[in-house]
């Protein structure tokens, strides 16, 4: 078996990483952008932090919002199972 990802030399900071990636290159470009402009939105509140503590209060700041989308994604799966509930319902009613 053939590792089929692709490898992408990016840019973050003035620190080139490569990054392994299944996803296109337009993909990779829009996650390093993001990455950057969180990265950026902290160090305009916290201008005196070290690289590292920017780092890791971009990260938790990612994380925040990954957790909090995650949250709202299952409120609204369960939300359609239960309208898939009751119209099930209602059209083994109707149907009888």
């Amino acid at each position: 078996m053939s590792d089929s990802k692709k490898v992408y030399k990016v840019r973050i900071f003035g620190n080139e990483l490569n990054i392994k990636s299944d996803d296109t290159q337009e993909h990779v470009d829009a996650v390093v952008e993001y990455v950057r402009r969180k990265f950026t939105e902290v160090q305009m509140q916290i201008k005196s932090s070290s690289m590292l503590n920017l780092a890791i209060l971009c990260a938790m700041n990612i994380a925040d919002e990954f957790f909090k989308l995650k949250a709202e994604r299952e409120n609204m799966e369960k939300n359609y199972e239960e309208r898939v509930t009751v119209l099930t319902s209602a059209i083994k009613e109707a149907i009888k």
